[in-house]
């Protein structure tokens, strides 16, 4: 796990992006899309925004295990499985 420095400045330890409570906003680190398996999808990621230094900011979960994420201005709802995977 490694450490990761909210907005508010505090530091927290989570293992996934998935984990992080409502409204949690985090900065990526440079490792953050090395534990996803499929290059693909880290690829998929990337165009989306979620990449290392961009500022996410979770939402609420939605039906399925999915959850809202917030990049700069758009707004996605991205499956549990994908969020699990990226490293935070």
């Amino acid at each position: 796990m490694l450490p990761l420095r909210l907005s508010s400045g505090e530091s927290t330890t989570h293992s996934s992006a998935y984990s992080l409570p409502v409204g949690s906003t985090v900065t990526l680190r440079p490792e953050c899309l090395d534990c996803v398996q499929n290059p693909a999808m880290a690829r998929r990621l990337c165009e989306l925004g979620i990449r290392p230094g961009a500022c996410l900011t979770l939402g609420a979960h939605v039906a399925g295990g999915a959850r809202i994420v917030t990049v700069d201005t758009c707004r996605y709802a991205i499956d549990r499985q994908t969020l699990q995977s990226i490293g935070v």
